[in-house]
């Protein structure tokens, strides 16, 4: 992620879940992303607005 937000304006993530690896740090990069969100520097892909439901 750190590389993508370097090299570029805009980062969006889409479908992350923080869970998988049980013995992964998700707590810590749950909080790492929410500071992120806070900061600008990322968003989370809105589902809601997909095209589906455009139509």
């Amino acid at each position: 992620m750190h590389y993508f937000i370097e090299r570029f304006q805009h980062v969006t993530i889409i479908e992350f879940g923080f869970k998988g690896w049980k013995r992964d740090s998700w707590a810590q990069e749950k909080q790492y992303v929410d500071k992120l969100v806070k900061q600008g520097k990322i968003e989370f892909l809105n589902l809601n607005l997909s095209l589906f439901n455009l139509i």
